[in-house]
């Protein structure tokens, strides 16, 4: 299995994996909204309803990025080894976590902060560490297969 592909779905595993961490606590209502709730609010004007396809949206660029952000981990791992992949993955996701709660908002949505919690700026830094230990696993698992011969 080449780089590309095998980056590209230990990031969906990992962004699958707290997405789903997220979910949980927004239905017991630990946390007000959720990381697809952000993606959404991030990407359209000021005002606008969070409708199904608005939803969606968020859905679908969180994915896109956490695929491109698992490139970045197995492209790590690639060139190190696949020793500590968990810590390495884990190094890899909270890495991004400012750029995911202050770069990002501030380029793109400098109005972001007064429609999301604070509550939602430190969990998200759980979801980053949750993202990083499950895609990096999920890369050397697939990369391991890959060494042993299994295509």
């Amino acid at each position: 299995m080449d780089i590309i592909l095998r980056g590209g779905l230990a990031g969906l595993a990992g962004y699958s994996a707290c997405t789903a961490a997220n979910f949980a606590l927004y239905w017991l209502h630990i946390v007000p909204s959720t990381e697809i709730h952000y993606n959404a609010i991030l990407l359209h004007p000021a005002g606008t309803p969070l409708t199904t396809p608005i939803w969606i949206s968020g859905f679908i660029v969180g994915y896109i990025l956490a695929a491109l952000l698992g490139l970045v981990t197995a492209y790590l791992m690639d060139r190190t080894s696949y020793d500590y992949a968990w810590l390495k993955g884990l190094v890899v996701g909270i890495s991004f976590w400012p750029v995911h709660v202050v770069i990002f908002p501030n380029l793109l949505a400098p109005r972001l902060f007064f429609v999301l919690p604070p509550i939602m700026v430190l969990t998200c830094f759980f979801f980053a560490a949750i993202y990083g230990v499950v895609a990096g696993l999920t890369v050397k698992y697939l990369g391991s297969s890959n060494k042993a011969g299994v295509s």
